[in-house]
């Protein structure tokens, strides 16, 4: 194992809680701005499609506490970067999905 100096430790540990942070709040935003297609797509208000967000919330806040346990019993770190593989591999599968109209066949982009 590498040993930082005790100030660039420091920055390194504050950088990955701020990005650990920021891809929180990305993810949840990315919920929070679907909401107009899903209520477009399945042909309700947006007061039923906000039922999308309430549940996946409620499953993310469900999860922490298991996950928080599961860290504290393994090694914090190995958890961590789990969870942003995690996420990348979303983000990837997302961008190789092609958006479906409504009726259910492929648009065309671009």
């Amino acid at each position: 194992m590498t040993c930082l100096p005790e100030s660039a430790a420091q920055r390194l540990i504050i950088a990955v809680v701020v990005l650990g942070s920021f891809v929180g709040a990305v993810d949840s935003s990315i919920v929070v701005i679907s909401l107009t297609a899903i209520s477009r797509f399945y042909d309700v208000g947006t007061s039923p499609a906000s039922w999308v967000l309430i549940s996946y919330l409620l499953v993310l806040t469900g999860l922490l506490i298991p996950f928080g346990r599961l860290a504290d019993v393994k090694e914090p770190k190995n958890i961590f970067i789990a969870g942003f593989v995690q996420i990348a591999a979303r983000v990837a599968q997302l961008r190789r999905a092609r958006p479906r109209s409504a009726t259910g066949s492929f648009c065309k982009i671009g």
